[in-house]
């Protein structure tokens, strides 16, 4: 019997290293400040070993202000920007206080790359709250199977604590049994993974396993691709109830095997999680009845968010490359963004002459620090003013204002046209500001807030126009004529 289970052991583990690089792989997840009432942001990059272009994936941020009990979701769109390739964006409504928990997924039509909850008092048996799918499996392909109904699983899910990693099985019937006599067939159910930094990882994999048969025992195991082998390194937790099949096993017992090192890892994920259901029988033979698609599962990897409480972002180093230079000159304007929080900035951003030109980040490690810059020419001959401004989504920042000049040369003049070129005196203003406006005369001007929402249309019947701005709450808003791409930002200080 004992090399039935040792053939059980290769397969298991191939099984895993077939399906799991196939999973998608989440990054640089990040978020901007909660406020109260106000709208959370969430960036996530995602790629798989094949990296689709964006737009290939399903992503989902799931979020929680009701201390995990429940949790609502939001997709998240590609934002398919320079310099955000890979980026997927989606929104959250903060609550008024408290404390906010997210968790993102994403789905390449096969596998999931996940995060998940947080089991943060070890509760035990783990509810379906605390648990993140890895995989959902159509029911039915084992169904009137000679070795039983049981072992048409329907899904796969995964948690974790401080201390565990819980596994979480369904099937399509009503009990878990592990032998059907006296002399078989015997069911091995097991949720199975690897650490995907380890060494080790094409030769070893970690299963939490439910079974009873002679030597082979309930317990987490782990199986030796190439030897046939398994060792039995732990024992785990188990509760059926119903068609649920629930078990944890410790940390402290997969981080004492040197074949697991390191953990932590740097990654945060394990790869291959995912559920298996098969028999064994007296002619020692091993069937794979059915098994969920793998899963990269992400742990340590559950955001906190204290509402109302933040730290301000800073900016460094910031500065334009050259300081001066002849017409048609490309001028790199680059700076250096930090946050105690690592918060998402939801604006980032260089004003030059008025016009707010967007940057893109150079590493996406948004709270980094990172770097975020952009290049543009076609300044007119004289100095130009800038500054950087960026917000969290709770406080805005400014660098130092700074010029660079333009001198007259031999390189041709390119010549910005086709819109209206502001200028809004005062800025940044208390209630009411002045909007002068040159070149082509706009139709309607529109306020718009961080997002790109038009908050107010308002009818461009001069080339200067009073804004009185007196009833909006104080914060950033960009003006944008009528059939442009440029924007004005306007910083509004107080009702």
């Amino acid at each position: 019997m004992k090399h039935v289970f040792r053939g059980l052991a290769v397969i298991v583990v191939l099984v895993l290293l077939a399906q799991a690089w196939n999973s998608p792989v989440l990054w640089n997840v990040c978020n901007s400040a909660a406020v109260s009432g106000g709208t959370i942001v969430v960036d996530a990059d995602c790629i798989d070993s094949i990296r689709p272009p964006a737009g290939d994936f399903a992503l989902r941020v799931f979020y929680s202000s009701d201390s995990e009990a429940t949790w609502q979701q939001a997709s998240m769109d590609a934002v398919a920007q320079p310099g955000y390739d890979s980026t997927y964006e989606g929104r959250f409504p903060a609550p008024a206080a408290g404390m906010v928990y997210y968790y993102v997924r994403a789905d390449n039509g096969t596998n999931y790359g996940t995060e998940s909850p947080v089991n943060t008092a070890d509760a035990w048996p783990v509810p379906d709250n605390l648990l993140a799918e890895t995989a959902l499996e159509g029911t039915g392909d084992t169904m009137n199977n000679p070795d039983g109904e049981w072992l048409d699983l329907t899904s796969c899910a995964m948690g974790y604590s401080a201390g565990y990693i819980y596994a979480r099985l369904t099937n399509h019937y009503t009990s878990w049994p592990t032998s059907g006599g006296l002399f078989g067939p015997w069911y091995v159910y097991s949720a199975g993974f690897w650490n995907s930094e380890a060494s080790t990882r094409d030769t070893l994999g970690y299963t939490m396993t439910h079974v009873n048969v002679l030597s082979y025992t309930d317990g987490l195991y782990e199986l030796n691709r190439y030897e046939s082998t398994y060792t039995r390194i732990g024992d785990i937790d188990i509760q059926t109830s119903g068609n649920r099949l629930i078990m944890r096993c410790k940390i402290s017992d997969l981080a004492a095997r040197p074949g697991f090192q390191p953990w932590p890892n740097q990654c945060g994920y394990l790869c291959g999680a995912k559920g298996d259901a098969r028999t064994a029988n007296l002619s020692l033979q091993s069937k794979d009845n059915d098994t969920t698609n793998a899963a990269r599962f992400y742990i340590n990897r559950t955001p906190r968010l204290v509402v109302g409480q933040n730290k301000p972002p800073a900016l460094t180093n910031s500065r334009v490359i050259p300081q001066s230079g002849p017409l048609g000159t490309a001028f790199w304007f680059s700076t250096r963004y930090s946050d105690a929080d690592s918060n998402l900035p939801v604006l980032h951003a260089v004003v030059i002459d008025g016009e707010t030109i967007a940057l893109k980040p150079t590493h996406h490690q948004y709270w980094g620090p990172d770097v975020f810059d952009c290049h543009d020419s076609g300044f007119a001959v004289g100095p130009h003013h800038f500054q950087f401004v960026f917000s969290d989504g709770a406080a805005l920042v400014a660098s130092t204002p700074d010029t660079f000049l333009v001198t007259a040369g031999a390189v041709a003049e390119v010549e910005k046209s086709g819109s209206a070129r502001f200028s809004v005196e005062p800025n940044p203003f208390h209630g009411t500001t002045v909007v002068s406006m040159a070149g082509s005369q706009p139709r309607t001007l529109a306020i718009c807030d961080v997002q790109g929402r038009t908050i107010r249309s308002i009818p461009a019947r001069s080339p200067a126009l009073q804004l009185d701005l007196r009833s909006f709450p104080a914060g950033v808003y960009f003006l944008r004529a009528d059939g442009s791409s440029q924007r004005r930002l306007l910083v509004k200080l107080g009702r």
